[in-house]
């Protein structure tokens, strides 16, 4: 399995972090999930279930950061594509 991400790692972009306007953020932290494309799932993969936990927000919020969870994502093409933003819809 490779996860693979639209923007060169390790920093995120700034839209996925905690640099954006007072207004797009809640209690001070950006909400907005980044895209992701999870592939080389083995052939018999129906669905997918992850879990994007940040350990490096611990000095930043005081506790690990549950991007977001996800369960039953269809894998299409041997494939899932996670979009921008996908965590609040």
């Amino acid at each position: 399995m490779q996860i693979q991400v639209p923007f060169a790692l390790p920093n995120l972009p700034d839209e996925y972090g905690i640099n954006q306007p007072a207004d797009e953020l809640i209690d001070g932290i950006n909400l907005r999930s980044f895209p992701f494309t999870v592939t080389d799932l083995p052939k018999a993969a129906v669905t997918v279930a992850f879990s994007l936990i940040d350990h490096d927000t611990i000095p930043v919020v005081g506790f690990s950061w549950i991007h977001w969870l996800g369960a039953n994502l269809p894998v299409t093409a041997g494939q899932v594509v996670v979009s921008d933003n996908a965590s609040q819809t």
